[in-house]
């Protein structure tokens, strides 16, 4: 059952900062000369959003991802700037929920959003501003559950089914996770283990949010090693 108050930690940092993950996959399992590069297969690097204490109806979603193949090297970048969703899901029988956005809109801290109706149709708007720091309601007005979600740098980040006529506070502070995986779609609900095993934490230093997260692959096993740089500054 979902409270009739939910207090949701999301990661921690500034807003507006920019964060960059340089992905790179080395295969070292067998000979590139032998290797046709028809049977080379990629593989996903993907970054999600969750927080320290759990609560009962809240989904962490595959919210950003590059497909990297052997010998080759993609970025990741986002930016701390939030969204309040409505969303919609569906029940996939190979790879679980899958959400996916019916409406998405800009938020900042202290932003209260609702979801209303028109002749039967939902929506989400802006209603008014609160007085706790750090945070990003929204308030389900209508007669029927709503699916909604949040979000960061316009990619959906976490959802929550079938929420009631309750007001869901999200309380931001945000702890990133990477993983690796074979098979994934952006919005999947995500499983905390992968070809790294568990996934790692992006422990970015002060003043530092540049990161390289190198996968070797040797054999069967696989070793992720992930160093941080100080972003060099645009030149202008």
């Amino acid at each position: 059952m979902i409270p009739n108050l939910m207090l949701i930690n999301l990661i921690s940092a500034k807003m507006a900062q920019q964060f960059i993950v340089n992905c790179v996959y080395n295969d070292n399992s067998t000979l590139k000369a032998l290797k046709d590069p028809k049977d080379e297969t990629y593989v996903t690097f993907t970054i999600y959003q969750t927080h320290p204490n759990q609560i009962s109806g809240l989904d962490v979603l595959a919210w950003q991802k590059v497909d990297v193949f052997p010998g080759g090297q993609e970025a990741v970048t986002w930016n701390e700037t939030y969204n309040a969703y409505l969303t919609k899901y569906v029940d996939n029988p190979s790879v679980g929920k899958i959400y996916s956005s019916s409406q998405r809109k800009t938020a900042s801290f202290k932003d209260e959003f609702i979801v209303a109706d028109e002749q039967g149709i939902q929506y989400i708007q802006k209603k008014d501003s609160s007085s706790e720091d750090n945070t990003i309601s929204i308030l389900n007005t209508f007669v029927n559950a709503a699916n909604i979600g949040l979000g960061m740098d316009d990619s959906l980040a976490l959802g929550i089914a079938d929420v009631p006529d309750i007001n869901t506070i999200f309380k931001i502070s945000p702890i990133y996770y990477l993983n690796v995986y074979t098979n994934l779609i952006l919005g999947q609900v995500i499983s905390s283990v992968g070809l790294i095993g568990d996934s790692r934490i992006l422990q970015f230093p002060p003043n530092k949010s540049l990161a390289t997260a190198t996968l070797t692959k040797t054999g069967q096993v696989f070793d992720l090693k992930i160093e941080y740089f100080i972003l060099p500054k645009k030149i202008t």
